[in-house]
Formats: C-alpha cells, structure tokens, sequence
C-alpha cells in the first residue's frame, strides 16, 4: 500500500468533476471524482487502492502518462451480470493532454474518488486506464458473511462415495457431510466464493439473489495412520444472511458434492402475549385473525384444565417453497401450568386470552396455520 501523504495534498489542488449517477435496481448512487496536479513520476507503474467507508467505495491511486501535463476524465459504468459478485462497477479513465509545452519526464497523474449511496451487497469494482485494468477487486457493503467449517477425526470406511447435505436454519445456510480419502489422516480445508447471477442462468425461475459455492480440499497430515479407506466428515455454516434466494452447491475434488436452491427469510417474526385467564365463559377455543401492511395480527382464548395456566408459542418456518417465494409456517400454542398459584387456583375449567402478531409477511406469499396442543385453531393465507 502506497504511502498517501503527496497524494492528498495534490489532490486538494484540482477537483474535476462530481456528479451522481444512477445504479442497477434505481437506486441513487453518488459518483465523485478529483484529480491533483500531474508532476514527474516516482513510480514507474499505475496503481490504485480500494477500500469501503460505510456504504461509500473509496478509491485512490495514481497513474502514468508519457509527461506531466496531462489531465483525467473519469466516467463509470454499473452492470449487473455477475463477475464474481452482485454487481459490477466499471470506472474508466481517459487521460487528455493539457500543454505541448511540458517537462520532459514519465509523468504521474494523482487521482481520488468514491462511489456512494450503496446498497448492502458485494461490488466487483474495476478501474480502467488505457485499456487495462488498473484495479480489479470485489468488497462487500455491510456485514460480510462468513464461512465456518469444522472437520470430524478421519475414520476408516466401505463407503464409495462422498455426500454433503444442504439446509437452513434462521438467517445461516448449514452443511454437513463426509468426504473420502486415501487414509483417514486427511486434513481439510474449505473456501466460500458468493458471487451474482448473470442473464445467461438457466436454472429454475426466479433467478436466485446470489450463487454460493464452498470448495474443499484434503491434504495428507504428518500424523501416524492406519492404512484403510478413509472418511472425513465435516460440518459448516454461513452467517448472517440477508433474506434471499440463495442457489448452493459444495465441491471436493471437482465434483459437486451437493447443490441446492433455499431461501433464507430471517425478518419474518412472531411475537406472543399471553394475557389473564380465568373461568371458562366459552364453550371453545377460539382464534381471530386481521391482516394490516404485511403484518398478520391474532387474537383468541383457548379452553386450559384450569384458570392457571400461561401459553406460549413457537413458529416453525422450516416449510418453505424456495423457488417461487411461498412460505408455509405453523404457530404451535401450548398451555404450562403456573407453578406460581399452587392450591390458591379457582377450581374450574379456564380460558386463557392471547394476542400476537406475525411480521415482515409482505416478503412472500404465505401460509400460516396455528394448533393448540396439536388441533388446528384457525389458519390464514395471502398470495403475492
């Protein structure tokens, strides 16, 4: 990395340009570019460093030109067809002569800029001079996921082939299988590549937010080992997960081991209330259900053995359509006895009053049913 001290103040000297241009998916990204004042070079190649300050990409660097008195014209592209991330920036730099009347000497011509009003996602940033690629690297606009994986001790084996499984647990795609080796005394190793999809995915519709690919390898470790087949198994997580589809595959030895498409919607939540309860005045449970701005709101009572009971609940959105975005998700209600009331509990069958909602539905089209101790209270369902 470039020291930047000469950089900045010659940056300071002639601001060229700074307009906002507009970025794939509408939304509004600001575009900044400054030049400072070219000179004789000190490097003899091109250079430029990227890195990210919030949801801004900052750059800088400087390039060559044949003598100092040059100047720099910058325009930028954004596209959205893969390159190994979401998106791809393109900033191109033109350099114009400014003067026939120049020092004679390799110039250098000093530059900065940002790319603003991001979008969480990975950008595949480019920076063009001269027809060459002077910067060329992929970073991340808000929190970066991050792969965790853990091998099991080798074992030997009369397996032939290797297996992974894919599936998801809140806002984590998980993983587990076994890989065979030579010898059980293999170590493993795994990399995660997340990268967008292209115009020419021709897997199922929609096409998935992000392709995901874990590659490992085995290498032979210096410890003893029993001579038999081996088999390592290994198990792996990828967290946090912005909501999405996701398509996943895990290759060993250049075979995919495991490929599948899973949606990850972690924003969809239940909160619960259980309120007071007393003498049964219903004949039966009960469950009423009003939809309002992608938010399902619930109220109801249901029938306990007595008037000293509190309800909890759980939702299960393991059921889930993938591929075209349709949730199916079960809210399980049971009643605990209060331990707290002991013989001071009104002897009498009790109900028991509950509200809730469930948030964030406008995601997908939905289906959500509600049990009480295993029968069905009610149900609701919307199509987007």
């Amino acid at each position: 990395m470039k020291s930047r001290a000469k950089f900045l103040i010659l940056t300071m000297l002639l601001p060229l340009l700074a307009f906002a241009v507009s970025c794939g998916g509408g939304a509004e990204s600001g575009f900044v570019f400054n030049q400072g004042q070219g000179d004789c070079a000190a490097f003899t190649e091109s250079w430029t460093e990227i890195y990210v300050e919030g949801d801004t990409i900052m750059f800088n660097g400087s390039v060559i030109a044949p003598v100092p008195c040059y100047s720099l014209e910058a325009s930028i592209d954004f596209r959205q067809d893969g390159g190994g991330a979401d998106e791809v920036i393109t900033v191109t730099l033109t350099r114009i002569q400014t003067s026939d009347d120049c020092m004679f000497c390799m110039g250098e011509i000093p530059f900065d800029g940002e790319i603003g009003l991001l979008a969480d996602g990975s950008y595949r940033v480019v920076i063009m001079y001269e027809g060459e690629a002077v910067a060329d690297e992929v970073v991340w606009i808000g929190e970066v996921p991050q792969l965790t994986f853990e091998q099991m001790e080798g074992r030997c084996t009369d397996s032939f082939v290797s297996s992974a499984s894919i599936n998801i647990d809140d806002d984590r795609i998980m993983f587990n299988g076994s890989v065979l080796a030579g010898f059980p005394c293999y170590d493993l190793k795994a990399e995660m590549v997340i990268s967008g999809y292209n115009a020419s995915y021709d897997g199922p519709t929609p096409v998935p937010d992000k392709r995901i690919t874990i590659t490992i390898a085995a290498e032979r470790n210096s410890e003893p080992c029993i001579k038999c087949p081996g088999e390592i198994p290994f198990t792996g997580r990828i967290a946090p997960l912005d909501d999405g589809l996701y398509a996943v595959e895990i290759i060993f030895d250049g075979d995919v081991l495991a490929e599948d498409v899973v949606r990850i919607i972690d924003s969809i939540q239940l909160t619960f209330e259980s309120l007071e309860g007393g003498c049964a005045g219903i004949a039966e449970s009960y469950l009423n259900i009003y939809h309002e701005d992608g938010t399902l709101r619930f109220e109801g009572a249901v029938i306990t053995p007595d008037p000293c009971h509190r309800l909890e609940a759980v939702m299960d959105l393991s059921n889930i359509d993938d591929v075209y975005c349709n949730l199916y998700a079960t809210v399980n209600i049971t009643a605990v006895p209060d331990t707290d009331a002991g013989e001071a509990c009104v002897q009498c069958i009790g109900a028991v009053f509950f509200a809730g909602e469930v948030g964030s539905l406008d995601t997908c089209g939905h289906t959500v049913w509600f049990n009480y101790n295993g029968s069905g209270l009610g149900s609701s369902g919307v199509a987007y």
